[in-house]
């Protein structure tokens, strides 16, 4: 794995988070949330950091509690709405200003809460393969008629 241009620690409620960024002196920035929660950033940001010789920064994050990131025990800090102050205490803390915010699975949650938050700190909006509705996904999973499906 290459090493990244900056690698930052960022202080979100008394917690910190370990931030990783690539191509720092491009002027757009693609910023990666990942899935999980529970999982760190570097299965997404590695085969995205071919964006680098595309003339991205490609930016992100072990959330809180993965990585190498703080891993404190309070469950009342597992809230989408801490989670989302952290996505935007990261772009802060690291002047992104306007950014492409990628999302896969439970980033792609993060990422539509922070979009219909803070519209105004969004180049560009991409999902993949986002957990939209837990209820929905929990109906699919427990659905035996589903293709593909195995006892």
């Amino acid at each position: 794995m290459p090493k990244p241009d900056s690698s930052t620690k960022v202080r979100v409620d008394g917690h910190e988070v370990v931030t990783y960024s690539y191509g720092d002196a491009n002027p757009e920035v693609l910023f990666l949330l990942n899935g999980g929660p529970g999982l760190a950033c570097d299965y997404l940001r590695e085969p995205l950091l071919r964006m680098v010789g595309e003339g991205y920064r490609v930016v992100t994050y072990d959330q809180l509690g993965t990585g190498k990131s703080d891993r404190p025990e309070d469950p009342a800090l597992w809230t989408i709405q801490r989670y989302v102050e952290e996505v935007e205490a990261v772009r802060k803390a690291l002047g992104l200003g306007r950014v492409h915010l990628l999302g896969h699975s439970w980033g792609g949650t993060l990422a539509l809460e922070y979009g219909a938050r803070r519209p105004v700190e969004l180049a560009g909006l991409i999902l993949a393969s986002p957990l939209i509705s837990t209820k929905s996904w929990i109906a699919d999973a427990r659905d035996k008629t589903r293709v593909g499906f195995s006892p």
